[in-house]
């Protein structure tokens, strides 16, 4: 296997998406209540902790409206926007705006709220690349909450266990394989957890085959075409390949529907020792 190449940044943004279900041409009378749907990522401790007690100063109402798992909030948000009803603003994965916007269920900011949208002073402290993420044919659907980037978490405690060193920076695939094989040796404990399979939803896609293709220097989409059995995806399965079949990763983690989660309390509980997720990851782990 070749060494990697330095990373590309494979990012997807949680947004706040202003619906068109609940928001009405004519001025409200107070008092205001404002709905929130927030799911798939963890945006929810955001918005009661920043969001909510700001529109309350302002004497706004606001009702966050939880979402769930990842894959049942998306279809619900879809089935909401198709038959326009549903929350005041929802939360979306970036990766969804494309979708929605194609299918008429989901209108550009400047349509539901007005040119200000466009105006909004916030946007020139948001760089262009995370607004990016919000944007689709050139036009604002959402507000980024943050870039989501992949990283590699690993327990301290066990790679002491296993010998390894605890300021540990791979720069291969194969340093992973290798430090899955230190930690193989302790008891109890599933050395690599990286999301696979379909149950896992898209988190196999983005946690996993799209920031492993970037580490071999390819892309999904690249001069107009998608990459399929290329070398590189090849490399990629075969990745998964060694982890799965060698006792390195739980396989059955990834054919369960609560295996992510799972996967979460796990590492919480020192029973994984490198799991590869996204870096809202640290919000969500059990205290």
């Amino acid at each position: 296997m070749r060494l990697p190449r330095p990373p590309a940044l494979i990012a997807a943004a949680t947004l706040l998406a202003v619906s068109s279900c609940g928001i009405g041409g004519a001025a409200r009378q107070t008092p205001v209540t404002l709905t929130v749907a927030a799911g798939g990522e963890p945006a929810d401790g955001w918005i009661t902790t920043w969001v909510a007690p700001a529109f309350q100063r302002a004497g706004v109402k606001v009702v966050l409206l939880p979402g769930g798992d990842a894959e049942q909030y998306r279809t619900k948000i879809a089935r909401d926007l198709q038959s326009r009803r549903g929350a005041d603003v929802i939360t979306l994965d970036g990766l969804w705006i494309g979708e929605l916007a194609r299918s008429g269920r989901l209108r550009p900011l400047t349509d539901v709220a007005g040119p200000a949208a466009d105006w909004w002073e916030g946007w020139s402290h948001i760089p262009q690349a995370v607004q990016g993420l919000g944007q689709f044919d050139g036009r604002r659907y959402g507000l980024p909450l943050g870039a989501d980037a992949r990283v590699l978490y690993y327990n301290r405690n066990l790679f002491r266990q296993a010998g390894l060193p605890l300021d540990w920076q791979p720069g291969s695939w194969q340093d992973i394989l290798d430090a899955g094989a230190a930690l193989k040796k302790l008891p109890g404990v599933t050395p690599v957890q990286i999301d696979a399979g379909t149950a896992m939803g898209e988190a196999t896609t983005m946690n996993g085959v799209l920031p492993l293709l970037a580490g071999t220097g390819s892309e999904i989409y690249a001069r107009g075409k998608w990459t399929g059995a290329s070398t590189a995806m090849k490399e990629v399965l075969a990745f998964y390949r060694q982890i799965y079949t060698t006792g390195l990763g739980d396989p059955r983690l990834q054919q369960e529907p609560d295996g992510r989660g799972r996967s979460f309390a796990a590492f919480a509980d020192g029973r994984i020792g490198i799991l590869a997720e996204s870096d809202s990851f640290w919000r969500s782990v059990p205290s």
